[in-house]
């Protein structure tokens, strides 16, 4: 478990996260927020998950965007994906991917998925992304 402090916002803070059963989550009476400040891990987003069993609680993800206009808030490549009380705010995808089951239980898309052609997605779940 990994605990973020509300009070912050980690500007550019992209990240890959391999490990496996991975929970991180929002504490300290908010939500902290992550803005992607134009950097994307591994080309696709602000989080990307390889590792199965991740389970994201309580964070914001601000202004993911990529070349390919796929930016995503979280871009689940690992199995088994959860995510609860977060807010994807003017992200290309707020979550992309999923492999397994995903649940998203109690959040917001905020202006994601911003007009042009093709259109990007709120939330875009398939296991070919």
């Amino acid at each position: 478990v990994i605990e973020v402090d509300a009070a912050g916002t980690y500007t550019g803070d992209v990240a890959v996260i391999r490990a496996d059963n991975v929970t991180v989550r929002g504490v300290g009476g908010g939500r902290p927020k992550v803005d992607a400040a134009g950097k994307a891990a591994a080309g696709k987003g602000i989080w990307v998950q390889y590792g199965a069993g991740l389970t994201v609680e309580n964070v914001e993800f601000v202004g993911a965007t990529c070349p390919d206009g796929n930016g995503a808030g979280i871009r689940g490549q690992g199995a088994g994906l959860t995510v609860r009380d977060c807010r994807f705010v003017g992200c290309e995808n707020g979550i992309l991917g999923g492999v397994g089951e995903v649940l998203i239980e109690h959040s917001v898309f905020d202006t994601c998925g911003p007009p042009r052609t093709p259109p990007a997605h709120a939330a875009y779940i398939s296991e070919k992304c």
